[in-house]
């Protein structure tokens, strides 16, 4: 279960530390154990796209959740079979939110998906 959400943040990803910690303690939950949840983006003031997913003992899914509340509520938005979320970048303002994934499969080849 995903306790809260942990990103890694560069003077230019972020405007300022105070907004790096607070995407970092957003509460993004999952009620399904295995879940881990990798990385977290911001797409407006209160819009938020993260992607994980789940390994399991026989398979792995990759999961992208988004937030329109500023990360008080979650919802599973895709959810990919035989593939683990590594990282997701959004064109910050986009209308709809553009989005770039970074994604293993199961014999450790390296995709990109986008929306």
């Amino acid at each position: 279960m995903v306790a809260g959400a942990h990103t890694r943040c560069a003077p230019a990803a972020c405007a300022t530390l105070a907004r790096c910690r607070r995407l970092a303690s957003l509460p993004a939950r999952s009620t399904t154990a295995g879940d881990s949840l990798v990385d977290v983006r911001a797409v407006g003031a209160s819009e938020y796209w993260a992607v994980g997913g789940n390994i399991g003992s026989t398979a792995i899914t990759a999961s992208f959740l988004h937030s329109t509340d500023n990360g008080k509520t979650w919802t599973v938005d895709t959810s990919l079979p035989n593939y683990f979320g590594t990282g997701i970048d959004c064109v910050a303002g986009s209308s709809p939110a553009f989005c770039i994934a970074t994604l293993v499969d199961t014999n450790d080849n390296g995709w990109i998906a986008t929306n």
